[in-house]
């Protein structure tokens, strides 16, 4: 049954525009402890969010790509060696990126659609959805 709840939930993640789907993934790191640091997106080219794990002081920047290319990914990790990040993760809801560093996660519509159900966000997802 939870498989098929989050196999449901990927088109609609799928389905969000650009800012609806930012939010969602900082709704996600709010609910597992991250805190912001930063204002969500805007101006900034690197990252879209800033981030802290209180607990352990650990800093991270988020890049959210709706659609994305490996090339597109291998830019910004290029970019996100220099700096206070300790870590970075990459976000995304459509297109295919790997990577072997492990100072950067990636997650992808699945995963993110695990995260989104684990959080109680399946009914923000669906409402905007729609």
């Amino acid at each position: 049954m939870r498989t098929e709840l989050i196999d449901s939930l990927v088109p609609l993640i799928q389905r969000l525009g650009p800012r609806d789907f930012e939010v969602l993934v900082e709704l996600i790191f709010g609910s597992s402890g991250w805190r912001r640091i930063d204002s969500t997106g805007g101006t900034r080219k690197l990252l879209d969010l800033d981030l802290e794990l209180p607990s352990t002081g650990e800093r991270a920047f988020v890049q959210v790509k709706a659609k994305t290319t490996q090339s597109e990914f291998e830019a910004y990790a290029q970019q996100g060696k220099d700096g206070v990040f300790n870590r970075m993760f990459y976000a995304y809801h459509t297109g295919a990126v790997t990577t072997d560093d492990e100072a950067i996660t990636v997650i992808e519509a699945s995963r993110l659609a695990r995260m989104t159900l684990d959080a109680g966000l399946t009914d923000w997802v669906i409402r905007k959805a729609d």
